[in-house]
């Protein structure tokens, strides 16, 4: 699971469209990520992302692809904070 930290002051002090421009973009930044490691996104809840692995077939290696996303999502959000930054968000 990932969500966005301070989203909740962020969307109060920001206007819907940047809000909705910001979530989206990390919506589907860490879907692409997720899907390139070969896991699934279960569900999307607000601000929050779950995924999951092994669930339509496991394998030996699902907790290291899980635990290799985790590291890609992490490394994809310091890049997205950093667009978002340039771009005055």
């Amino acid at each position: 699971m990932g969500d966005l930290r301070g989203f909740t002051s962020f969307s109060e002090a920001h206007p819907a469209e940047v809000v909705l421009e910001v979530l989206n973009s990390y919506l589907i930044e860490m879907s692409r990520v997720i899907v390139r490691h070969g896991g699934m996104v279960d569900k999307l809840m607000g601000d929050s992302i779950m995924a999951l692995f092994g669930a339509e077939k496991t394998g030996q290696d699902d907790v290291r692809r899980a635990v290799a996303c985790a590291v890609d999502m992490q490394i994809a959000m310091m890049e997205l904070n950093a667009r978002h930054k340039e771009s005055g968000m």
